[in-house]
C-alpha cells in the first residue's frame, strides 16, 4: 500500500499542536518571510531536550523565537540559552515572546552575528546541548565548531539536514546537497550508531549524543 507521506505529515503536525506563544512566533516568522520550524520538528527537539536536560545550550538561527521556546520550555528552570542570529529585529521579537511565555529575561543570553563567528569564541566543551538551524550550505563549516563546544554526552540536533528531500536524491548535485551529504558522512563517523539518528521529519532532522 502506497503511503501519502504529506497527509501523514499534515495529521503530525495537527497531533503536535502548539501553544498561542509559539503559533504567534510562527505569525511573525510570515512576516519576516523565513520558515519556522515546523510543529512535529519543534516537538521532536522539545523532548530531545527535556531528556537531556541541559543547563546550558547553545542555538544557532533564534529566528522568530519558535525553537528558541521549544529549548526554554524544555530545559530545566535554571538552564542558560544562547542564541546566536544575524537579525537583531527577530531576536528582539523572540525575546518579547519568550518574556510573554513566562522566562525570565536571564535565562537567554542574544548575540547578533554570523553562527561560525559567534559560536568559534564561546567556550569548548561548556555546553550540554546545540541546535542548529541556518543556512545549510554552511553547515560544513558550523558542525564541528557545534561538536567542539559540546561536553561529553552533549546533546547536537540539526535542522534541514535533508534539505527537504534533496540530499537523498542521487540526482541532485547542487552546492547545498553535496555539501549536506558530506556532513552526514562526517557525522556518521562522529558517533556510533546507538548515539545518532536521522530522521526525515519536515526537512529532516538530525539528533546525536557526543561520545
Amino acid at each position: 500500500m502506497a503511503r501519502d507521506l504529506a497527509a501523514a505529515a499534515q495529521y503530525a503536525d495537527r497531533f503536535n499542536a502548539s501553544e498561542a506563544v509559539e503559533d504567534a512566533a510562527r505569525s511573525l516568522a510570515a512576516d519576516y518571510q523565513i520558515a519556522p520550524l515546523p510543529p512535529t520538528s519543534t516537538a521532536l527537539l522539545r523532548m530531545l531536550v527535556a531528556l537531556a536536560k541541559p543547563t546550558a545550550a547553545i542555538e544557532v538561527g533564534t529566528g522568530t523565537g519558535v525553537s528558541t521556546l521549544a529549548l526554554l520550555d524544555a530545559m530545566p528552570p535554571s538552564g542558560i540559552l544562547t542564541s546566536i542570529d544575524i537579525d537583531p529585529d527577530r531576536q528582539a521579537a523572540a525575546r518579547e515572546l519568550a518574556q510573554v511565555a513566562g522566562h525570565r529575561p536571564h535565562r537567554v543570553r542574544m548575540i547578533t552575528g554570523r553562527g561560525e563567528q559567534v559560536i568559534s569564541r564561546l567556550a569548548p566543551r561548556a555546553y550540554e546541548c546545540v541546535f542548529l538551524d541556518s543556512e545549510p550550505a554552511g553547515y560544513d563549516r558550523l558542525v564541528p565548531l557545534a561538536l567542539e563546544r559540546l561536553s561529553p554526552g552533549g546533546l547536537l540536533v540539526v535542522n534541514d539536514v535533508l534539505a527537504a528531500g534533496a540530499v537523498p536524491n542521487p540526482a541532485d548535485r547542487s552546492p547545498r546537497a553535496r555539501t549536506l551529504r558530506g556532513v552526514l558522512r562526517e557525522l556518521e563517523t562522529a558517533a556510533p550508531a546507538g548515539l545518532r539518528v536521522l530522521t526525515p521529519v519536515d526537512a529532516g532532522l538530525l539528533a546525536l549524543i557526543r561520545p
